[in-house]
């Protein structure tokens, strides 16, 4: 997959993850993800946004840098 198509996956999947309250936070360095549900969640709609955010980790991990303004 293209690296343009990765980037749009990550956005769309990270803008749905935050209408659920779903927080994904990444290390300055890229080292690190963190999701992080709400309480109450149900565990298979968590299941499917961690899967999917860690299916794509480095394309998410770039996706928030470049929105705190740590890459460009």
């Amino acid at each position: 997959m293209t690296n343009v198509r990765q980037a749009a996956r990550a956005g769309f999947v990270l803008d749905a993850a935050l209408k659920l309250d779903i927080r994904v936070g990444a290390a300055n360095d890229g080292s690190e993800i963190t999701i992080v549900p709400p309480r109450g969640m149900p565990h298979a709609v968590y299941c499917t946004f961690r899967d999917a955010i860690l299916d794509m980790q480095e394309a998410v991990i770039d996706h928030i840098l470049r929105e705190n303004g740590v890459r460009r």
